[in-house]
């Protein structure tokens, strides 16, 4: 069974691709790691694609729909106040080390 209640054979996963950032702290991307290795996603039927990614291409990738979700926070904070159409709808911290999930509107 599946975190859905279904079993696991009538499951279809829905793809999602979300960006980790080239260079910057694995400590920052290890939940999403962590999860797609331990079957957490696949339970919530979801099949999760983590892409490699430069920090100064996670916004126009969201925004051009080659990413579904990003992680990176600045880049976004900069578009926003651009009034690009996005949203962090999670963001987490704890002593200097900053998890997002930032998605378009």
């Amino acid at each position: 069974m599946t975190g859905r209640g279904l079993p696991e054979a009538e499951l279809e996963l829905q793809e999602i691709k979300i960006n980790y950032v080239a260079g910057e702290s694995l400590s920052n991307h290890l939940p999403l790691f962590v999860a797609r290795e331990k079957g957490f996603f696949e339970e919530e039927g979801l099949k999760v694609v983590l892409e490699e990614i430069g920090a100064l291409a996670t916004v126009p990738a969201l925004l051009t729909k080659e990413l579904d979700y990003i992680t990176f926070l600045p880049p976004a904070i900069t578009a926003s106040l651009k009034e690009a159409p996005i949203k962090t709808f999670m963001f987490t911290g704890r002593y200097f080390i900053l998890q997002s999930i930032i998605s378009v509107r």
